[in-house]
């Protein structure tokens, strides 16, 4: 931010990311850096976010996934300010021709499909937020008819084999009552800081008004007749670490993120660090229960396929945005 600051005005950002899967997280907290930056203009200018073979494009298979949330970040900046001049670009870092395409937009200050023409469908010029550069052609998204065969997977074997893995699951869940329990006092515990975070917090103080729905739901829950310690959840089982590290890291700063004195993203993610949330997500007996389903499933379906068989996979409702 400082060296954005330090540069003085500039026409635009062109931010590329780094090929590597360990650049993710870094990559996009980068890109959010410049796009809080681009907001606070009195005009903001281009800020082009370049990815290398991340979006699938029908005449060229190859992808990966490594940047895919980049993708999902600026979309989810274009619908908090509509209008901001912010594209992605996913282009062939080792294609000449899609690297000089990329800089062919950029000195043009915007992205258009200027032909219009859609599958032979000619629909007009239009502005587009997204493009993926393969060769000479600029792809955009659109909303067209499946062409590939829709998957022929017997169902019936298929839920015989998930509810075979179901119930081997559950059995070996040994620990299951004291895990439930543990939940309970994990309950008690997080109410009763709720009731001691509220507790001579002056609701016409707090700024957003969301943060204020949020406290009119968190002043409605009663507080535990029985107040419970994190410490007591841990004593009725260790293996609820990863949702007690997270929750008493949050619990105890709700009056601040309310009242917008501390960033709920730096409670979550720390200095962008995941070590309090991948855990949750990997390691807690929920996740890995139903981490270990999905895994089960998608096994299955592949190995009731030809070998061979090309999918495309789209995960519905990823993340917790």
């Amino acid at each position: 931010e400082a060296e954005l600051l330090d540069a003085g005005n500039l026409d635009g950002v062109v931010f590329v990311a780094s090929p590597s899967a360990e650049s993710a997280l870094s990559s996009i907290a980068s890109a959010l850096t410049i796009v809080q930056w681009q907001m606070d203009l009195p005009a903001a200018v281009p800020v082009w976010v370049c990815t290398h073979l991340t979006q699938p494009v029908a005449s060229v298979r190859r992808s990966s996934s490594e940047h895919a949330g980049l993708w999902g970040f600026a979309r989810a900046c274009l619908q908090e300010a509509a209008g901001l001049p912010l594209y992605n670009l996913d282009l062939d870092f080792g294609c000449a021709q899609s690297l000089r395409g990329a800089a062919e937009l950029v000195r043009s200050r915007a992205l258009a499909s200027e032909d219009g023409f859609v599958h032979g469908l000619r629909v007009g010029p239009a502005a587009e937020n997204e493009a993926a550069l393969r060769g000479g052609s600029m792809n955009v998204p659109r909303l067209v008819s499946a062409r590939s065969a829709s998957l022929n997977v017997a169902f019936a074997p298929l839920c015989e084999l998930l509810d075979a893995h179901l119930s081997d699951a559950v059995r070996a869940l040994e620990d299951l009552p004291q895990v439930t329990d543990a939940h309970e006092v994990l309950e008690r515990a997080v109410r009763h800081d709720i009731a001691r975070a509220l507790s001579g917090l002056d609701p016409s103080a707090i700024p957003k008004w969301h943060h204020r729905l949020l406290y009119e739901w968190c002043a409605a829950i009663e507080p535990p007749t029985e107040p419970a310690s994190y410490e007591d959840v841990l004593a009725v089982s260790p293996r609820l670490w990863p949702e007690v590290g997270l929750t008493q890291r949050c619990a105890s700063q709700l009056a601040a993120a309310l009242l917008g004195t501390v960033a709920y993203q730096e409670l979550l993610f720390p200095g962008g660090s995941m070590e309090l949330t991948l855990p949750v997500y990997e390691d807690a007996v929920h996740s890995r229960f139903y981490n270990e389903c999905v895994v089960a499933a998608v096994d299955s379906i592949i190995a009731s396929l030809p070998a061979g068989r090309f999918l495309s996979v789209v995960e519905v409702g990823a993340g917790t945005g």
